[in-house]
């Protein structure tokens, strides 16, 4: 069957999957705010009726909501300045401020000349395989790790005195900042929002660490609101009785934790996106499984920036995430009691992978020597010696001390290309 264009349903989904992928980049670059959509359907301003572009991004500047149009392509050949021109009357029509305007195959001289003349913002997307990136830009593995908040209790005083013990799901507050009716654990993002290291006492293992927090429903800065917006007026109501009652205090305990998933690029596919010979932005998606369901993990990064995460969830739920990046190729700024005991993986410049833990070989050194050593040598034992030494050590541990200093290796610090600790973090996996 031929659909949209005369394309074959396998070739409309591939298309589909494309603007998709476009949607969540440009998502990623659009401020803080924005609503990206696709597709979207847009009034023409001469005829009136509706018009499809692939995405389109609205937001706000001061009590103004600006529309920017997105439109892919994904032929063959180069896009061409035809094309350009047809952007630009469409941009035109629909009064979008800005399109930009994204192809598989890059662009010819007369559409990158046309599009400086009309306006029309012209970006690049390009594969890369999972060989190139370790060179480009991502290490060995990734470590996501993403916050699980559960067993949310709400307590709520009214400015009357009133109190109330809320559900996590009951959309029972309402607030000037926040569009509609809202429930309690959104409160833990707002929290998060304001201060980014406030959970990080949480423990980064799967094992619940309890926490609680008392909030002044009075405080006029309870809801954080983007960087230059003005702050309406208002404050913090519940519903009870078909009524909205203005709320004193908030009470909240929940137990968070944070679970884990380690994958290898090979697992994922990989992009490099942004303007015509200065791809500045990139971005991994990786098919998965957490918690029991399918999702998707997206990794995401701005030129010479850490990544960013999220995970997509099949009921449309998007969970924050961070990134964990196992490898460490600054060698010399390894403190050697930060990695003791510690099982990891170490490529040496000569080409050769070492996988067993780093040892304190210090205590054999005489005392003002042992500063000197740490800033030239770590000691290592690979892991089958390892395993061979703990057995000796059931029977004899003078005798695996002495084996210790036979297998152990002393490796200059300048002779380590990178040193991997994701076989160090007991984590989950597909």
């Amino acid at each position: 069957m031929k659909g949209r264009e005369g394309k074959s349903q396998r070739e409309l989904r591939e298309w589909r999957a494309f603007e998709l992928l476009i949607a969540a980049i440009e998502e990623r670059l659009a401020p803080a705010g924005a609503t990206v959509k696709s597709p979207d359907r847009i009034k023409d301003l001469d005829s009136g009726r509706l018009r499809e572009v692939d995405a389109s991004i609205r937001t706000q500047i001061g009590s103004a909501e600006v529309l920017i149009t997105v439109e892919c392509r994904k032929r063959s050949g180069v896009a061409d300045v035809t094309w350009v021109e047809q952007l630009a009357t469409k941009r035109a029509k629909l009064g979008a401020a800005k399109t930009i305007a994204v192809s598989a195959k890059g662009f010819s001289k007369a559409a990158l000349q046309s599009a400086t003349r009309y306006g029309i913002e012209l970006r690049v997307i390009g594969e890369i395989t999972s060989e190139d990136i370790d060179q480009w830009f991502m290490p060995t593995s990734l470590i996501h790790i993403f916050r699980v908040v559960e067993a949310i209790t709400c307590k709520v005083r009214l400015v009357s005195g009133e109190e109330h013990e809320i559900s996590s799901l009951e959309k029972r507050f309402r607030h000037p900042e926040v569009h509609g009716v809202f429930p309690p654990d959104v409160f833990v993002n707002f929290l998060e929002m304001k201060n980014p290291r406030i959970f990080n006492e949480a423990k980064l293992v799967e094992q619940a660490t309890k926490m609680s927090f008392v909030l002044d429903a009075q405080d006029p800065e309870l809801i954080p609101v983007p960087l230059g917006e003005q702050r309406k007026e208002g404050g913090l109501e519940l519903l009870n009785d078909s009524c909205f009652h203005p709320v004193d205090k908030i009470s909240l305990d929940f137990s968070i934790s944070f679970k884990a998933q380690a994958l290898e690029p090979s697992e994922g596919q990989h992009y490099v996106y942004g303007a015509p010979g200065s791809p500045a932005v990139r971005y991994s998606q990786f098919d998965t499984e957490m918690f029991g369901l399918p999702v998707r993990i997206d990794n995401f990064a701005r030129k010479d920036q850490k990544p960013e995460a999220s995970i997509s969830f099949p009921s449309g739920l998007k969970l924050p995430g961070k990134v964990f990046v196992p490898r460490i190729s600054n060698i010399h700024a390894v403190n050697s009691k930060d990695v003791h005991d510690v099982p990891v993986r170490v490529a040496l410049r000569d080409g050769r992978t070492l996988e067993g833990v780093f040892f304190d070989h210090t205590l054999l050194i005489r005392e003002d020597a042992r500063e000197e050593f740490n800033m030239k040598y770590l000691a290592f034992i690979e892991k089958a010696d390892r395993a061979r030494l703990r057995d000796i050590a059931k029977e004899n541990v003078d005798a695996a001390g002495k084996e210790l200093l036979e297998v152990g290796l002393l490796l200059r610090r300048d002779d380590i290309a990178w040193i991997d600790l994701a076989s160090a973090m007991r984590l989950s996996r597909k």
